[in-house]
């Protein structure tokens, strides 16, 4: 495995666990149309990118109800809660522990940009990140391109580079900036699904920890 010096990371789904809320908003909006709720197991089959296939996949009629208009009903409640979500165990270990090893980190998230950063100094985590890159919409669309103007930008190296997702998309995002890609199965797609990207799949961070650290062993830091 290559010994990578910087590792950019996706947010929600990935460090951020909010797969509850989410299941619990798109819920909500489906009973406010009459539509029968759905399982998680069910949201991980169909949630997706772009976010107006996954809407017409759950049964909205964007006819009807344009995406806009779903899409800022989801926000104004996304929003509301949004704090109410925790990170995933180990996600602060591991970032300290990186950081230990000096390997850079940053953030390549389709959040909006401003509401991303306003989450990472709320968790206190913003001493890890040296980049901290959203999208400039709350439609989920630009990640790809933002992903690529950081590396024409900021001189992002792609030999040196491991981006870590939980999506399709994310590998997506990791391809079309020419990185590796490792998939987390603990987010908002099934493990089934991310194996079809061809990059390794883990279930957690708790795996990935283990996966990334072995290959700084033989040397004593004070992240651990």
């Amino acid at each position: 495995m290559k010994k990578y010096r910087h590792i950019a990371w996706d947010w929600n789904g990935t460090l951020m666990d909010d797969v509850w809320l989410c299941l619990h908003i798109i819920n909500a909006l489906l009973a406010r149309r009459g539509m029968a709720a759905i399982e998680v197991e069910r949201y991980r089959e169909v949630f997706g990118f772009p976010l107006r296939d996954y809407c017409r996949r759950l049964g909205f009629d964007l006819e009807r109800d344009p995406f806009e208009v779903i899409s800022d009903e989801f926000s104004e409640l996304y929003e509301a809660r949004r704090c109410e979500c925790a990170l995933y165990a180990d996600a602060a270990l591991l970032l300290k522990q990186l950081g230990a090893r000096e390997i850079k980190l940053s953030l390549l998230s389709a959040y909006s940009g401003e509401k991303l950063r306003e989450l990472i100094d709320y968790y206190r985590l913003g001493s890890h990140f040296s980049h901290v890159v959203g999208v400039d919409n709350d439609y989920g669309e630009g990640k790809v391109e933002r992903g690529q103007r950081c590396m024409r930008e900021l001189g992002w190296v792609a030999v040196e580079m491991l981006y870590i997702g939980d999506t399709l998309h994310d590998a997506q995002v990791a391809e079309a900036m020419g990185v590796d890609c490792v998939l987390l199965a603990s987010g908002h797609q099934s493990r089934a699904r991310l194996e079809g990207a061809g990059w390794p799949v883990l279930e957690d961070l708790g795996q990935l920890r283990a996966y990334l650290l072995p290959q700084f062993e033989g040397a004593s830091y004070a992240g651990d």
